[in-house]
């Protein structure tokens, strides 16, 4: 259970297991990436659950990594794709330079060859 505006929990995150027909409370422990909030462990999912500000927060002690909300995966990957974009945006204007480079070395080239038969 998770009351993010902190109306009417308290502690604000409580967590429950079901154990041979009963619910059994979790009881609150310090999330090691949680920036020392209170929070359940979660042997189910395998992750602790702790509240920070109106979010609710999970960390994987396996990857040693708090893990996106998903408002925050979905800007990464537009973070990402344009980046993405940008890159090869850049990497067309390079093909474009290196092929007008190489013409004008075909043109100098051709113009001494021209100079060379002249004389």
């Amino acid at each position: 259970l998770f009351d993010p505006r902190g109306e009417y929990l308290e502690p604000r995150l409580q967590g429950m297991r079901l154990r041979d027909g009963k619910y059994e409370r979790l009881w609150p422990v310090r999330a090691p990436g949680g920036g020392g909030e209170e929070g359940v462990w979660s042997g189910v999912l395998g992750l602790y659950l702790y509240g920070r500000g109106r979010a609710l927060r999970l960390y994987d002690p396996v990857g040693g990594r708090e893990l996106r909300t998903h408002e925050e995966e979905a800007a990464a990957r537009r973070e990402e794709a344009a980046a993405r974009r940008a890159a090869e945006a850049r990497l067309t204007e390079e093909t474009v330079a290196r092929r007008v480079a190489e013409a004008r070395v075909a043109e100098l080239e051709a113009l001494l060859a021209q100079e060379g038969g002249s004389r």
